[in-house]
Parts: structure tokens; sequence; C-alpha cells
């Protein structure tokens, strides 16, 4: 019972000593950690502006009587803000905090953005108190807002265009910080009908993008540019321009400012509208006549003065010699057939309603000068545009009127068979028998050659048919240019098919052509006798054209014993003996 005594008192004295214990300890951290023992605060101007740099200060207090070891302050900087070397998560290392010691730390800190903007810059002060092995941490944010910029940016144009008419935009700009800024770029954000033409700082131009590189303090530039816009009018199309600095490194855009401008697309009171052979596109063979109709009209309620038309070609495959302009005076410099009222009257005043048509032709060459792989799929342009030289009355815009409208004709392709016969034939394996000249009741045997010349574009689906003379019989004896061919014979209508499925642009022309060499065995009867023969009948091709669908089809006449290369050279050769 003594010992059991013993051991009770031993365990409350230890109870004892550990509470006491736990007591000095929560009274000493409750010391150091009540409020105002341990602060951290972050003083920076509430209002930035965009592109300026601004000092952030990082005030940490120890009111503690321990050393805080260990410290310091892990900085997160909003997304489009840096400091001096372009870290967005810098960190600042303290060491110790003495006790009562109060610390204060900067750092430069650039913010980027547009007007309204509100950048947080969040950070975190963390210690570890003298004798405690936790690491403590007190947190702070500051949220900011972006009041103005460092570039100033002002867009000038005209308040209202007309479709399809060209007008001028000016964007000017000034660094209005006291500082440099490197890789300033600006980018032009059009709408997607506006086309660009033209600017004065082309060689600082990608696309829609202006690198101005090195800016210095309270230096200011321009850029002048000029397009016009696809559209039918009654819409208001909005420009975007951003100013800002290029982080290649880090493939970023950091903006500064960033401006608008509404252009109001006025209705074009003038409409023209251009036909080639009937139709807006229209796929064209060598040789066609083109006939073009050129409608124009007045829609607007007061009447437009001094019109002009102007037609361009464009393209090598127009017959300039044979162009019949109807009136129009034609230049040839820069293939241009121009109308106005001295040529048309009626051009001189288009009253409100009123309307006309102007019809002039030009064919396409009669040939095709193929010497490259890049000759295929060509497209030939005519370009139309009519416009008053008179400005419009009524008309809030500073510019004529003007409308325009443009054909595309695309080039057919062309094919053509050549069809050669031989007896001596030494371009082939195939061996012939008999003789000439052509004999009654006396087996020939003869090779037909078929080359195809494939001119400008691929075709598709070529299909070569052939029939033979009651006297004459297919031997099946051939042979190609190339393997796999297809090429078959019909016993009962005596037809030869050759197909192929497709055939590249300027076979034939450039490159070696697609051959079949056939045996056809004739043996004239008497009613042939003293008379040239077919040794086949008429040939046929056809094909699509790939680029145009155009469909193909051509025929060719019978090829005559009077036409076989052995008779050219000796013209009795050609005739049936007896």
């Amino acid at each position: 019972m003594r010992q059991i005594k013993n051991s009770q008192n031993k365990l409350f004295i230890f109870g004892m000593l550990t509470t006491v214990i736990l007591i000095v300890g929560g009274y000493f951290a409750w010391r150091i950690f009540t409020p105002g023992s341990v602060n951290f605060s972050i003083e920076s101007p509430r209002e930035i502006k965009s592109g300026e740099t601004q000092k952030i200060k990082f005030i940490c207090e120890n009111n503690t009587r321990l050393i805080l070891a260990n410290s310091q302050i892990k900085i997160k900087l909003p997304e489009n803000a840096y400091n001096v070397d372009f870290e967005q998560n810098p960190i600042i290392l303290l060491g110790d905090v003495a006790p009562k010691e109060k610390v204060e730390k900067e750092i430069e800190v650039t913010f980027f953005g547009v007007n309204g903007d509100k950048p947080k810059v969040e950070a975190a002060f963390e210690y570890k108190p003298q004798g405690f092995s936790s690491t403590f941490k007190k947190e702070q944010n500051l949220e900011m807002l972006i009041n103005g910029s460092s570039i100033s940016l002002n867009i000038t144009n005209p308040n209202q265009v007309l479709p399809e008419t060209p007008f001028d935009m000016g964007i000017n700009w000034t660094n209005q910080a006291k500082k440099d800024f490197d890789n300033l770029v600006i980018k032009i954000n059009y709408p997607a009908e506006f086309n660009f033409s033209s600017s004065d700082q082309e060689a600082i131009r990608k696309d829609n993008t202006f690198d101005l590189g090195f800016v210095k303090a309270f230096e200011q530039g321009s850029i002048n540019l000029s397009g016009f816009m696809n559209s039918q009018g009654g819409e208001n199309k909005k420009f975007e321009v951003l100013v800002g600095v290029e982080l290649k490194d880090l493939n970023k855009f950091l903006i500064i400012n960033r401006a608008e401008s509404v252009v109001s697309l006025v209705s074009n009171p003038l409409s023209l509208n251009m036909k080639v052979n009937d139709v807006s596109s229209y796929s064209a063979s060598i040789g066609e006549t083109l006939n073009v109709v050129v409608d124009y009209k007045n829609n607007y309620n007061v009447p437009l003065n001094n019109m002009v038309l102007k037609v361009v070609f464009d393209g090598s495959y127009f017959d300039y010699k044979k162009l019949m302009p109807n009136k129009g005076y034609f230049t040839y410099g820069n293939k241009t057939i121009t109308w106005n009222e001295v040529q048309i009257p009626e051009l001189a005043t288009l009253n409100p309603g009123e309307g006309g048509s102007i019809e002039f032709s030009i064919p396409v060459t009669d040939k095709f000068n193929v010497s490259t792989y890049n000759d295929k799929n060509l497209k030939l342009n005519i370009n139309a545009t009519m416009e008053s030289l008179t400005p419009v009355q009524g008309m809030d815009v500073n510019s004529r009127v003007k409308a325009s409208s443009s054909a595309i004709i695309k080039l057919n392709a062309d094919m053509n068979l050549e069809i050669s016969g031989f007896f001596n034939d030494n371009k082939t394996t195939i061996s012939n028998c008999g003789s000439l000249p052509l004999k009654v009741g006396q087996k020939t045997c003869l090779t037909v050659h078929m080359k195809i010349k494939n001119y400008l574009n691929d075709v598709n689906n070529i299909v070569i048919t052939t029939d033979l003379p009651y006297y004459a019989n297919y031997t099946n004896k051939f042979t190609t240019s190339y393997s796999n061919a297809d090429f078959t014979f019909d016993t009962f209508s005596k037809k030869l098919i050759w197909k192929l499925d497709n055939l590249p642009a300027n076979s034939g022309v450039i490159t070696k052509p697609y051959e079949l060499v056939f045996q056809v065995e004739v043996t004239p009867t008497s009613s042939e006798a003293n008379s040239s023969i077919a040794i086949i009948n008429g040939t046929s091709m056809s094909a699509t054209d790939s680029f145009t669908q155009n469909k193909i089809s051509k025929n060719y006449k019978e090829l005559m014993s009077n036409y076989i290369n052995d008779a050219l050279t000796n013209g009795s050769y050609g005739r049936v003996t007896e």
C-alpha cells in the first residue's frame, strides 16, 4: 500500500510540473504572438499608370523579445507585372530580425494592363522564432488600380467610308514616361472586312505588327496606313490598336495602352456587276472568246457625275490583238480599257435609278507556252472599277463614289492524242509481219502508236476508244511507256479501250508522254483494191479536268494506210495492190 501511494505522489508531482511548463510556455508564446508582436505590411500608390515602374515597400516589425531567424519575404506579382529582372515571384532574404527591429525593403515593379485593371500584389513574411522548430508567416495583399498609361495613343480616320473605296488611318503615339522602353510594339486588330493596302512604316511592319524597338523617354511618332473595306455598307466596324512590350523569350505581349476607333460603312450608291459568258466565274478553253458584260446602276437619290469605267486584264493568256473594246480606249502598257463620257455620253451624268451596260470581248490565246512544272492550274482575272470623279452631294464621306467587280477565268486543260502507224518500226519490241505495199488477201501486221499530250492541269478518268475495220484484227500484242496499263479488246465489237486513272499536268509537254503501242493485222479484200484503207477506225478520247471539272471530249479520224510512216516516205505503200 505504501508503494502504491508513493507512485501516486510521483505522478501528481509530474502532472503539476507539466502544467506549469505549459502555462509558462503558453504565456511566452502569447507574449510573442499577440497582435502587434510581429507586424507585416505593404505600401505603394493605390493608383498607377500602365507601363509605369513603381516602388513597392514591404515593412516587417519584430515587437517580440525573440530573434526571428531565417526570415524572408515571398512575393507573388500579378500576371502582367515584373520586377527589374523580369521575375514574377521574387524572394527577399532577411536573415535574422532582432527583437524590436523594424525592417523595410523595396522592389521596383512595372505594371502592364489597360484602364480599369486591378492588379494585386500578394506577399508573405515567413520567420522562425528563436527556440521554435516551426515556421510562422504573416500574409498581406495590396490591390491597385490602373488609371492612365505611359504611352498615349490617338487614332485618326474618317467617320464614314464607302465600301471598296480607299481611306487613310493615322496612329499617333507618345512616350509620356520619364524612362525609355525597349521592344516596344504596336499591334492593330483590323476588322475582318478590312483590306490593308500600304503604310509609311513598311520597314518595321510584319503583318499587323509594327516593331518600334527602342523608344526614348518623351519620344513620339506616327504610323499612317491605307486600305479599304469589303462590305455592303450599313455597318460599323471597329479597329483596335494595342501598344506594349513584346517579350520574345517568354512569348508574351504586355499591353501598355489600348485605343479603339469605329468606322461607319455607308451603303454604296453605285452598283457594278461583271459577267463573262453570262457567269462571274468561268472556265475557258484554248482559243475561246470571252464575251464580257459590265452592268452599272445609280442607287442613290442624287445624280452621279463624270463617271469613268476601267477594266484591267491580269494574265498572260489573253489575246490582246483580237480585243474588241467597244468604243473604249485600250492601253497596252497597263492592259486597261477606259470608258468615259467622251466614248459613252451617258456617263456624263447618271441620274437616280439610271443604269446601263458596256460589252466587250477578248479571246484566250490559241496556244499555251508551257515551260515549267509551275505552269498549271492557271487563272485569268478581269477587274472592273467605276467611279465618279465628282464628290457626291449629301454624303458625309471624304472620297469619290467607287464600285468594283471582278471575274475569274480558270483555264481548262487541253489534251491532244497523236496517232501514227508503222510497218518498219524500230521504236518498239513488237515485230511486224507481211510486206508493203498491202495486197489483197495477204496478211500484214502494223503497229499503231498513241501518245497523249496534256497541257496545264491534271486530268482524271481518261478513256481512249477505237475500233477495227472488218478486215483487221488485234494480235494481242501491246506495250506501254508505263507499268500496269489498262488496255482491253472486245472481240465482239472489235473495240480497243485504253484507260488511265489520272494524267499529270504537262505530261508529254515537258515530261515523257504516256504512250501505247499495239499491233493490228490487216487482210484487205478485193473491194479495197487500188485504194488506201483504214488501219483503225475513228478514235475518241474523254477525260475530266481536276482543276476546272470540265469534261474533255475529242474525236480523231481513222488512221489511213497512206498516212502510216512508211507510206509518207514511199507513196506507193499506202495503196492496196492486187
